[in-house]
């Protein structure tokens, strides 16, 4: 089958002289990334939330020992920001 020439085009279309050139645009890359991210957002915060409670049975009124066998020692609440940072020091 012969296609027809792409006369009435504009120039970057004459240049391949075939009119299905002028249709076939490349993906963005970012549209790409901001699907992913997107998905991702959605999975945490929906399919996390089904995980907690439905797999490992997490209640969230459950006190952690750090306040039921407080000794201001070896069992001290703490801010969980704090606890991260010391979390990751203690790895690297």
């Amino acid at each position: 089958m012969q296609y027809q020439r792409a006369g009435w085009l504009p120039a970057p279309a004459r240049r391949d002289k075939l009119i299905t050139s002028y249709f076939e645009e490349p993906m963005n890359s970012a549209l790409i990334a901001l699907l992913g991210l997107s998905a991702f957002a959605l999975a945490y915060r929906f399919y996390s939330k089904f995980i907690a409670h439905q797999v490992y049975g997490i209640e969230e009124e459950l006190v952690t020992p750090a306040y039921t066998l407080r000794d201001d020692k070896d069992y001290l609440p703490t801010n969980p920001h704090v606890l991260f940072g010391h979390h990751y020091a203690s790895i690297a």
